[in-house]
């Protein structure tokens, strides 16, 4: 519940939440911050307490006003988002009557802990840029990649959005940062209030410091990657069952120049579902990748599977198919099959419009039964990102598992 006085500080905060970046560009002088601040109003129905029905004979809802505030801030290579929505309703005959929905700031009301509530209001915090030799970002993490993305590749904790905003970690740390590029790490953290999906990879340049052509850039990595509670998002699993999957990589830059780039790779990964009657799977791929004339991205992978073996475990719709993805896993029946991977994309001004489409699937059928192992798999992704057109940037993708199942209605 809320006050008048304390309607007041809505246009009060809104306010210092824009100014605030221009009062430290002025004291910092050289550093001019970037800042930007969207708001959204509109309504929102809730579930009433159950008791009531509506003219229809539908449980009466309760209809909330509701305020989104979204202020972002840069300063240098560090960024800041918040995302604050807040639902209000006026209760009395005259209007003044005022009240905020409690669940939005109460943590048992809610039905959650403290952290999952207010860890998600941060949209994001961020240190640099990805590939760069410190990466750090919060909150929200759309395209996390360890290694070539044989275990885990482009992971997204985006996939409840509005209703529920996960808040996660990526970490990267390269050795040259300390001028010491022998080692790095790949660290990703789904959900930091829970801890389920983790994963980490350790990677070596062990010839760097050699005058060996081409080998010297040679990088040999370690990846480890889990999901602690399968059911997180499915509350009707009543099975407590854990994945782990443990794997290596070789990433061998070959061509480097303005008119192309070309690196070959090769990765094997073993997959361990929590299930005793189940034997652990691996399988393992070799390909290459690369950019054309700076703008045309490709790729392409051969790949040799073990039964029931799911190649990136944890991908970009994973938050959405744990289940599916473990019933796969431990299906039983399946056999050893040869499978195939090929993209193409586009990349242009500076990675400010990005179109990709990725296929993947089986040469014939590997007989899994019941398995989306069994048909082609479809990821097309488009990206407009922030600067090209002032104020407006957007992404969107499509996954489609089971091309060609016409039995199957799941994408």
């Amino acid at each position: 519940f809320a006050t008048r006085s304390q309607r007041a500080l809505v246009p009060f905060v809104a306010t210092l939440l824009l100014t605030a970046p221009m009062a430290i560009g002025q004291e910092e002088g050289e550093l001019l911050p970037d800042y930007g601040l969207e708001l959204g109003i509109g309504t929102e129905l809730f579930p009433g307490d159950g008791d009531d029905l509506d003219v229809d004979g539908f449980p009466d809802g309760i209809s909330f006003q509701k305020l989104a505030i979204t202020p972002e801030f840069y300063i240098g290579k560090f960024g800041i988002g918040l995302d604050i929505v807040l639902h209000y309703r006026f209760t009395g005959g005259d209007g003044n009557d005022f009240e905020i929905r409690p669940e939005d700031w109460d943590p048992a009301l809610a039905g959650v802990s403290f952290i999952e509530l207010y860890l998600p209001k941060i949209q994001f915090i961020s240190w640099g840029q990805r590939g760069e030799p410190l990466f750090i970002k919060l909150g929200l993490i759309d395209d996390t990649t360890l290694g070539n993305g044989f275990i885990v590749g482009n992971y997204d904790n985006t996939l409840f959005l509005p209703e529920t905003r996960i808040f996660g970690l990526n970490l990267n740390v390269d050795g040259q940062l300390f001028n010491f590029p022998f080692i790095g790490l790949e660290t990703f953290v789904g959900n930091l209030a829970a801890f389920d999906v983790i994963g980490a990879r350790l990677f070596a340049r062990p010839l760097i410091g050699t005058d060996i052509p081409v080998l010297k850039n040679i990088q040999a990595g370690f990846t480890f990657a889990t999901d602690t509670d399968i059911d997180k998002h499915s509350p009707s699993v009543v099975e407590d069952d854990t994945v782990s999957a443990f794997g290596v990589d070789i990433i061998q830059p070959i061509v480097n120049t303005d008119a192309a780039t070309l690196v070959a790779f090769a990765d094997y990964a073993a997959l361990a579902p929590s299930d005793t009657m189940v034997e652990p799977v691996s399988g393992s791929a070799i390909g290459f990748r690369g950019m054309l004339f700076n703008f045309l991205t490709y790729g392409a992978q051969l790949r040799i599977l073990g039964p029931n073996f799911v190649p990136t475990y944890f991908g970009p719709v994973y938050d959405l198919t744990r289940q599916p993805s473990y019933d796969a896993l431990t299906a039983g029946g399946g056999v050893d099959y040869r499978g195939w991977f090929a993209s193409i994309g586009t990349s242009l001004l500076e990675n400010r419009i990005i179109f990709n489409v990725g296929l993947d699937g089986p040469f014939g059928t590997p007989a899994t039964p019941d398995s989306f192992l069994n048909y082609p798999h479809l990821r097309a992704i488009f990206v407009l990102a922030e600067g090209l057109i002032p104020g407006i940037s957007f992404d969107a993708s499509y996954d489609k598992k089971s091309l060609g199942d016409d039995a199957d209605g799941s994408g």
